[in-house]
């Protein structure tokens, strides 16, 4: 038993299907307040989320834990999102109620879920990734306490569908089998430390992802990977980039506008997301170009092990 305040006892276990529309609506509710918000688990609704959190179980690639009062309320709950051949995790939460008028007890209930959830986990995980909103103090406060290290400040995009929508100069094409081994080449050394290899890309191609590419000669000179969300009706600009030798040419603005072109008019997306790095900070002036405005400064956090 656990204790929080007047919320006593508590309980914490593994959470069950029938626990996931309550689940869905304490993280819903806690991401409308950017003082609170995990950006891995902002699907935008409610539905949004239980659509997520069902997607993921039918996977096996969900792992949730949960905290309930005495009357079986759940009042807090720690969820991650699991990769199980690379052995990583990305951490939805943490979630609890209690954080303006408890925060030691709030701090305290949700290091108790992140344990918990550790011990259910199918696997000893090689890399834990949390990624929070810039404003949310009291998840860094926990992420740290857990053992977690900042690894990177994150900007977050979106490009609303306008209400007229030009097609693109040229449409960029998609990527098919012949071009499969220079695409994973230059993916490789466009994004050598990515949670993604080239031929891990080039999987997962389906209706819900896709890859377009800039070639010449024969040759790949730039992509740009892209995917569906459905449960958040979002688009997605998954990576982009261009051979190193051939920047300042225009591609990845032809590649953006391609696949914006496509998301919004051919899958009827009402709204796309990026997300970039420090290290990418000059692109910032590009997105803006086709379309995006900043919507999210996040923090990321990474525990490392083995």
């Amino acid at each position: 038993m656990w204790e929080m305040g007047e919320l006593t006892p508590l309980r914490i276990r593994e959470a069950l299907g029938s626990d996931f529309a309550t689940v869905a609506q304490l993280i819903a509710r806690q991401n409308r307040s950017s003082r609170y918000r995990c950006l891995h688990s902002d699907e935008g609704s409610t539905q949004g989320v239980l659509l997520t959190l069902n997607r993921l179980a039918e996977q096996e690639s969900l792992a949730l834990v949960c905290a309930l009062d005495q009357a079986g309320r759940v009042i807090g709950a720690v969820g991650a999102e699991l990769d199980i051949e690379s052995r990583r995790a990305w951490l939805w939460g943490p979630f609890a109620e209690g954080g303006d008028s408890e925060p030691g007890a709030w701090k305290a209930l949700c290091e108790q879920l992140y344990s918990h959830l550790l011990d259910t986990l199918p696997f000893e995980p090689k890399r834990l990734d949390g990624f929070i909103e810039q404003s949310f103090e009291q998840g860094a406060s926990f992420y740290e306490s857990c053992g977690f290290s900042h690894a990177e400040t994150n900007y977050v995009f979106v490009a609303v569908r306008p209400a007229e929508i030009a097609s693109p100069p040229t449409m960029q094409p998609f990527l098919t089998p012949e071009l499969f081994e220079p695409f994973c080449k230059l993916f490789d050394v466009v994004f050598p430390k990515t949670f993604y290899t080239g031929s891990q890309v080039v999987d997962r191609i389906s209706h819900k992802e896709q890859v377009f590419v800039y070639t010449e000669g024969g040759g790949v000179l730039g992509f740009c990977h892209v995917s569906i969300n459905e449960s958040a009706n979002e688009g997605y600009i998954e990576f982009v980039g261009v051979d190193p030798q051939q920047q300042g040419r225009g591609i990845a603005k032809k590649l953006l506008q391609t696949s914006m072109y496509w998301l919004f008019i051919e899958r009827g997306m009402p709204q796309i997301g990026l997300s970039t790095g420090d290290d990418n900070f000059q692109a910032h002036a590009l997105y803006r170009g086709v379309g995006f405005e900043l919507e999210h400064t996040g923090l990321s956090y990474r525990k490392v092990k083995g």
